[in-house]
């Protein structure tokens, strides 16, 4: 619900336009958002025994992919040494979709 809500913001306030339909595209982009981290979700809590581990576990890694992926500050902003493991990461393809559109 949040990412619809952004998407529907960024349509309204910052001109957000996509190629085709906005209702398609913004379908598109919760599916591709949701998937990588419920996939994430599942393999942490399968790991781990309790599930307050499973919540510190959880945060540390989404805050982390949040810094890296460009989501909380742009790409060209992080240091050269990170290389181009940031682009790996799940939230990366909704930032080079934003971006793009």
């Amino acid at each position: 619900m949040d990412i619809l809500t952004l998407l529907l913001l960024a349509k309204l306030f910052d001109g957000l336009c996509f190629p085709g339909s906005f209702l398609s595209s913004a379908l598109v982009a919760l599916l591709l958002a949701s998937l990588p981290f419920s996939a994430l979700g599942f393999a942490i809590t399968a790991l781990v025994p309790t599930a307050r581990t499973a919540l510190v576990i959880a945060l540390v890694v989404s805050y982390f992919t949040l810094f890296l992926t460009g989501t909380m500050r742009p790409r060209e902003l992080l240091p050269a040494r990170l290389g181009d493991p940031p682009v790996k990461l799940p939230p990366s393809l909704l930032v080079t979709l934003f971006r793009d559109a």
